[in-house]
């Protein structure tokens, strides 16, 4: 792990203030992320309101497939996480069926997420791999990269600490901005959140 601890986060943090004022101006920092505020690395919770704010994506799926992915959605965020790992199971089945690739992987994705949700952290790593394997296999580079990040954490809570990073870091190396600048932000988050476990903050 890096051990050069200020010097590292400073620029971690840095490089996400940059990122968001190009997405949102500066007018989006005043105040609460202003920088008058400490020099210090912002917080997962703080990142996670940040993204609040971002647009519903537009998958472009089939209207049967995007159904069923909004509904696996909605119910992920009621944290009804079996309900929805069956949804998306079936939106895996039913775009493999179809020959979609995007929904498949985004079924696989989100079943890994939701058994992560349920602290079964094992199924969730395994789905995870599937996941990221398929996606690299249809040449879905961003999904590869939300992946990569949901393997970190899931790694992470596994105590496989090397592994963990290494996802992470290489997941960064593989960004193309600015299409993948979300992907960056989401990973940034990520890691941050580790090297605060890992007693680094």
């Amino acid at each position: 792990f890096p051990t050069r601890r200020s010097s590292d986060l400073q620029r971690l943090r840095e490089c996400l203030l940059d990122h968001y004022q190009k997405m949102y101006g500066r007018r989006f920092w005043k105040g609460r992320f202003s920088g008058e505020q400490p020099r210090e690395f912002m917080s997962n919770i703080e990142m996670m309101g940040a993204f609040a704010m971002l647009n519903e994506p537009n998958h472009g799926l089939p209207l049967k497939l995007e159904e069923l992915r909004r509904e696996a959605k909605r119910l992920r965020r009621a944290s009804l996480h079996q309900e929805s790992y069956t949804v998306n199971m079936q939106l895996a089945e039913e775009s493999r069926r179809l020959g979609c690739e995007l929904g498949e992987v985004l079924g696989l994705r989100f079943m890994g997420v939701c058994m992560y949700r349920l602290g079964r952290f094992e199924e969730s790593h395994e789905l995870l791999l599937q996941a990221r394997d398929r996606a690299i296999e249809c040449k879905l580079h961003q999904q590869e990269l939300y992946i990569a990040n949901h393997l970190g954490a899931t790694l992470r809570h596994l105590g496989h600490f090397e592994r963990a990073h290494e996802t992470f870091r290489a997941a960064l190396g593989r960004i193309c901005l600015p299409r993948e600048l979300e992907a960056k932000a989401r990973l940034l988050g990520s890691l941050g959140a580790f090297y605060d476990e890992i007693g680094y903050l």
